[in-house]
């Protein structure tokens, strides 16, 4: 008898994805699963109605978080330009807006809410104070602690370790966005390490990033468009 229940835990254990989930369980039902697995309550609130809460509890500058990649435009001709104008030139942002929240994913029962620091990065505010770091991570969502709570992310691992580090990372990212952030950022600092991590979907996002002309320029090693000294852009 131990050995039969056994078993079937093993087989639970494995196979219950499958046994619970639809073929085509969309992304609310998966998580809904995923919370009940871990016995924790489904929060059943939109992004609108998080981000409504929080401007009731009197936090200001609360957005939808969204990555700089959702600014890229493809006309019908199949030219690619950014979605934004700023002082009538085409502007890519390549980092979220400083000092505010961000309400983002909800893998599990409850909605990651992060702050951005004084760049628009996933970092402590006052990590900037110095212009200097000794590590400089950049990548897409996974470097960025995607839907991991705040200080779990494996960035912030590192940090625990060495203090005067810094993450770079943003969601979407690809290879010439990352090229861009080192760029723009990171050579302020002059870290003495920059960690530049890559996903797989990586080969998928320089296919969608090659045509981009104000992308393609970051391959010449003298272009910037001086992104440090902004301070925000309010979309």
């Amino acid at each position: 008898i131990y050995l039969t229940l056994f078993s079937v835990e093993i087989f639970l254990h494995f196979k219950s994805d499958d046994l619970l989930l639809p073929k085509k369980a969309n992304f609310r039902t998966k998580a809904k699963i995923a919370a009940w697995k871990r016995h924790e309550t489904f929060d059943n609130r939109t992004t609108y109605e998080v981000i409504q809460e929080l401007h009731q509890v009197g936090v200001k500058n609360v957005y939808a978080a969204v990555s700089p990649a959702f600014f890229m435009h493809v006309d019908n001709s199949g030219k690619k330009d950014s979605k934004i104008r700023y002082k009538g030139k085409e502007f890519y942002p390549l980092a979220l807006i400083p000092f505010s929240t961000n309400v983002y994913c909800r893998e599990g029962s409850r909605y990651l809410v992060y702050n951005t620091d004084e760049k628009g990065f996933v970092n402590p505010v006052g990590q900037w104070k110095n212009n200097n770091a000794d590590i400089v991570a950049v990548g897409d969502s996974f470097t960025q602690g995607a839907c991991v709570k705040p200080g779990e992310g494996f960035v912030d691992l590192i940090r625990n370790r060495y203090p005067n580090t810094i993450n770079l990372g943003c969601g979407a990212n690809g290879p010439f966005q990352n090229l861009a952030v080192i760029r723009e950022y990171a050579s302020i600092l002059k870290p003495k390490l920059v960690l530049w991590f890559h996903f797989e979907n990586d080969l998928i996002d320089i296919k969608r990033d090659k045509d981009y002309k104000l992308l393609q320029k970051y391959l010449s090693p003298n272009f910037s468009r001086n992104l440090r000294i902004c301070t925000s852009i309010v979309l």
